[in-house]
């Protein structure tokens, strides 16, 4: 029978025991021992370094394409459901099954599913820690469903509903521009900080140190920490402002417009992204989407 000192098989626990090939005991994946306890190869890493690309590709081209078709409805230009122009969108929210935009995003996912085959086998994923642990789990073969858009399609169609209010024609003029606006800081956004993250955790997959601090007194010990890693953390906050300058452009935005385009997840600029860029839904929900989608793929 076991006794007191009998030891369980958990991987990070720092002892080679059960299925485990090695155990070092932390969460950094590129140190010779990933956090499945599987020997870190070249390989490995590549693997990771298409995964992490391949969300930032779903992400900006879905997010890219149903803003579009949502910018022409709002100004008056005709969507249809059908090739021969027969079914026009009578809803923003059918955008998704727009005939130009479901072809996009169509060829989005089989160029993400064959952009990660040409890295990734079963054996590498299943050394990792992305949403899936073998291909066709991550996108399956006719690129028509995996973990990888399941999850990201959640947190994109957010943003999309936070980014864009009631329906607008081409009479509003001043309205659009706003919108627009908007829809386009809120992508550039997440499409930025998704770029400092990859870079923080790629990184330390290959062993370079990075630091809490400027003054390098302080390593980072953890992916999880990758936010507060000094050099990210100063473009995360620039990615913020960027945002806030965008929404709070006089040219562009206003209290008045942002209240009149209603149902953005927010009726006013500091609403949508505060004075000193760090609240507001939009930045919220912008570092819940690429957080997440950095999840699909870590």
């Amino acid at each position: 029978s076991c006794s007191n000192t009998c030891q369980l098989a958990v991987c990070g626990d720092g002892i080679v025991n059960g299925s485990d090939v090695c155990d070092d005991g932390n969460q950094i994946d590129g140190d010779g021992c990933t956090r499945q306890c599987k020997p870190f190869t070249t390989d490995i890493g590549k693997c990771q370094v298409a995964l992490g690309a391949a969300a930032k590709k779903y992400f900006a081209g879905r997010s890219g394409a149903l803003q579009s078709c949502r910018n022409a409805l709002n100004k008056s230009k005709p969507r249809y459901f059908d090739k021969t122009k027969m079914m026009p969108l009578t809803d923003p929210s059918q955008c998704v099954n727009e005939y130009g935009t479901a072809t996009k995003l169509a060829n989005l996912l089989k160029s993400v599913r064959n952009s990660i085959a040409k890295k990734c086998t079963n054996a590498t994923l299943a050394a990792l820690s992305a949403c899936s642990q073998q291909l066709d789990g991550i996108v399956n073969p006719a690129a028509t469903t995996g973990c990888l858009p399941s999850l990201q399609t959640t947190v994109i169609d957010t943003l999309i509903d936070d980014e864009y209010g009631r329906a607008l024609t081409s009479m509003d003029t001043a309205d659009n521009t706003c919108q627009a606006t908007i829809a386009s800081a809120g992508r550039a956004y997440v499409k930025k900080r998704l770029t400092a993250l990859r870079g923080c955790r790629d990184k330390l997959n290959k062993l370079k140190p990075l630091f809490m601090d400027k003054m390098k007194s302080m390593p980072i010990t953890d992916p999880a920490q990758c936010p507060s890693e000094y050099n990210t953390a100063t473009k995360l906050a620039s990615a913020a402002a960027a945002l806030r300058n965008a929404v709070a452009n006089p040219k562009k935005c206003t209290d008045a417009l942002v209240a009149d385009l209603a149902s953005t997840c927010a009726n006013s600029i500091d609403g949508l992204v505060n004075a000193t860029a760090t609240a507001g839904c939009l930045l919220t929900d912008g570092v819940a989407a690429a957080d997440g989608l950095i999840g699909t793929a870590y």
